[in-house]
């Protein structure tokens, strides 16, 4: 669980590092000005859903698909996996954009956890 986190957070700061590294800022006319600012809300909302499916993948590979007697987990991490678990975006994201993660960072996951994506 941990290397999953390590390794979603390398992913999104490389990527800012990546955005950080190409954007130019180029002036805008008044009438570009809302089309930047509904095209970068938009982009918000993709980087939003991003995060929100790392954290359910993440959550998913320990709570579904493995026993809990033993384990040292945190209150606070079993009460946001309950709080997501009930909800319909979170089964949209398990059915569609979690899977399409898991074969993207296929190569990075341990053999063991491949399944579980």
């Amino acid at each position: 669980m941990v290397t999953f986190l390590i390794l979603y957070l390398a992913f999104l700061i490389i990527g800012n590092i990546i955005v950080f590294v190409m954007y130019k800022h180029s002036p805008m006319t008044g009438r570009l000005a809302f089309l930047d600012e509904v095209v970068g809300g938009v982009l918000c909302v993709g980087v939003a859903i991003l995060i929100v499916g790392g954290l359910v993948a993440i959550l998913d590979s320990f709570y579904q698909y493995h026993s809990l007697a033993d384990s040292a987990e945190q209150s606070i991490v079993r009460a946001l996996f309950q709080g997501l678990d009930g909800s319909t975006i979170v089964g949209w994201l398990r059915d569609s954009l979690v899977p399409a993660l898991g074969a993207i960072l296929s190569p990075l996951i341990p053999a063991e956890l491949r399944p579980t994506l």
